[in-house]
């Protein structure tokens, strides 16, 4: 695959763009990473909503780099640390940190630190100069550094091989010890060039941070050390089937932590989302073994509880298993979950061996607004529209007459709605702070054929095969 590159621009450690008005500066002795965390803070202040999300950018809490940088493990004494969506330089100068207070050997560091917002790059530069001038006081140490003003995707995504051929394609060797990184987070289109350059581990809408850990992957070193902090929807799913498939040939998963609360991990940002940290080793056919892996796995409510994480070992199989064809990760907070799991698959059956299908909702409510209705009738001309707060434990609630449209119209809807037949709602996923996932009542088949329903895409459907 030829991949169409834009011109790197590369500003080297020691080099100084234009100072940029009302940017704070470093306070005597203050740590790097609380310097680049106040640079941060004083960056996101100045830009809007708009910006913050197209770019990904919210900031990784320090409390939440320094544990990410416990992570890392050179096994050399001089060592090139990447950071592919650098901001303002947290993870970089948390993992800078602990290294030259854990290896009094070091004799080379190296940061190659990638951001690709164009504002952001002379705070960035700031920091990183701070971070060198630091080191070199504290420890008389020299760090090189370099910051890549260019797309990471893009100016990388040769190391990609053609699709299930991945990292055999790579343009240049491996040549780093450390990849560590919180990437952006957002959606997009398969038409995306970043998709189109990073195929082989793309199916569907991708989510652009698949492709940053996938990228990463491929220039880290056999042995170096892998430590993302991303959503935990990658663990499963078919959207990501391809990019697990392949990535898991190459990184073998050392430490996994869970955040319990779906707000607690950027919660200054007020970002709602399951994060996890992935922390992995680069060992090519690692799964072809006969050695005994075993992970690393903690759990904690949020970030202030991050040095009391709870923490236990689990053998790697019971976690991932590689011979599978989808390759699910199987993210257990505690041993209770564990025991769980251990009891379902005790299971002699599962759904389809029993003649059950279960699958979401159909309705993308933006992609049918022509189609919802406020008010209709039932069952002549529309039917009923389930929304989550429509089912609850054992019950579903319809009409409930509040602030969602709930009727869907018959004509033109055609597959998003289901046949009359017998079925059970569940709630896609719910509050943390709920006791469990409920089914709601047995939907039973009516004795005419007038009565359909349809869902959105976050309740789930169990039904019988015909």
């Amino acid at each position: 695959m030829t991949v169409q590159q834009e011109s790197t621009r590369r500003i080297e450690a020691g080099s100084r763009e234009s100072d940029v008005v009302g940017m704070p500066l470093p306070k005597a002795g203050e740590r790097p990473a609380l310097y680049a965390d106040r640079v941060g803070e004083w960056y996101v202040s100045r830009k809007s909503a708009r910006h913050r999300k197209d770019h990904g950018l919210y900031l990784t809490p320090v409390p939440v780099a320094d544990f990410m940088a416990g992570k890392i493990a050179p096994r050399t004494s001089r060592v090139r640390v990447l950071d592919p969506a650098a901001g303002a330089g947290v993870l970089c100068c948390s993992a800078i940190e602990f290294l030259v207070s854990r290896d009094p050997l070091l004799e080379h560091v190296e940061v190659v630190a990638f951001e690709i917002d164009e504002d952001l790059i002379a705070p960035l530069q700031a920091v990183l100069t701070y971070l060198v001038d630091w080191v070199l006081e504290s420890c008389d140490l020299k760090v090189a550094v370099g910051v890549e003003a260019v797309d990471f995707v893009l100016a990388n995504a040769e190391g990609l091989g053609a699709d299930n051929d991945l990292f055999t394609a790579s343009p240049r060797d491996p040549d780093f010890d450390i990849v560590i990184s919180n990437p952006p987070y957002f959606k997009i289109s398969k038409t995306d060039p970043r998709a189109v350059a990073a195929s082989s581990v793309v199916h569907g809408q991708p989510n652009i941070y698949a492709l940053f850990m996938a990228v990463s992957a491929t220039l880290l070193r056999d042995g170096g050390s892998f430590v993302f902090i991303v959503p935990r929807s990658f663990a499963s799913g078919p959207y990501f089937q391809r990019f697990r498939s392949v990535f898991f040939d190459q990184v073998r998963p050392a430490e996994i932590h869970l955040f319990e609360s779906r707000r607690a991990a950027f919660r200054r940002d007020e970002v709602l989302q399951e994060s996890v940290i992935f922390a992995g080793l680069r060992e090519s056919g690692w799964h072809r073994s006969r050695a005994a892996f075993s992970i690393a796995v903690s759990a904690s409510a949020g970030v202030d509880d991050l040095s009391h994480a709870d923490q236990r070992t689990v053998p790697a199989n019971k976690i991932l298993d590689i011979t599978s064809r989808d390759r699910i990760l199987r993210l257990s907070p505690d041993k209770k979950v564990d025991e769980i799991i251990a009891l379902v698959d005790s299971w002699p059956n599962n759904l389809q061996r029993l003649g059950l299908n279960i699958s979401t909702g159909r309705v993308v409510p933006f992609r049918a607004r022509s189609l919802i209705r406020r008010n209709g009738s039932v069952p002549a001309t529309h039917v009923p529209l389930l929304w989550m707060n429509h089912v609850r434990a054992m019950r579903t609630t319809w009409p409930l007459n509040r602030h969602k449209p709930e009727y869907i119209a018959q004509s033109g809807a055609g597959s998003l709605l289901l046949p009359n037949g017998n079925y059970v709602l569940l709630r896609r996923f719910s509050a943390k702070e709920e006791p469990r996932i409920d089914p709601a009542e047995f939907c039973r088949q009516t004795k005419h054929g007038g009565w359909r329903l349809s869902s959105i895409a976050s309740c789930s459907i169990l039904t019988s095969e015909p």
